[in-house]
């Protein structure tokens, strides 16, 4: 399936706003963040959306200074809010933090792969 422009600018956009987190297609293709509680989505190009099906968690979400109403049903709420609100709401809907390893933790890494195989080698002499 092709993506259209309007997906493409969006997922760009949404790529830049949620920096840490990791961004996925859903299957019509728009980008989203997956969050254990329901997702942070791209709404337009100032502010971003996030639902969740949690009633609890709904009156968590709207109870954040700054959060817009945007829809709300007997279970489920999407709310919009600046970009600047991100920590916050990604905290509670439980969103993941895409790993990323420090220039230490890389060097590290490579010297522990370094001496792994240089033992390897001698054991096998």
């Amino acid at each position: 399936m092709r993506r259209t422009a309007d997906q493409i600018a969006a997922h760009d956009s949404l790529t830049l706003a949620v920096a840490p987190y990791r961004v996925i297609l859903d299957q019509e293709g728009w980008p989203h963040v997956r969050c254990r509680n329901g997702w942070i989505e791209y709404h337009d190009g100032t502010l971003l959306a996030a639902y969740t099906d949690m009633p609890r968690l709904g009156r968590r979400l709207l109870a954040i200074p700054g959060v817009q109403r945007h829809q709300a049903g007997d279970d489920e709420t999407r709310i919009l809010f600046e970009p600047t609100l991100l920590p916050i709401v990604a905290a509670v809907l439980r969103a993941p933090r895409r790993r990323v390893l420090s220039p230490e933790q890389a060097t590290r890494m490579r010297l522990s792969r370094t001496l792994n195989a240089a033992s390897l080698a001698q054991e096998a002499v």
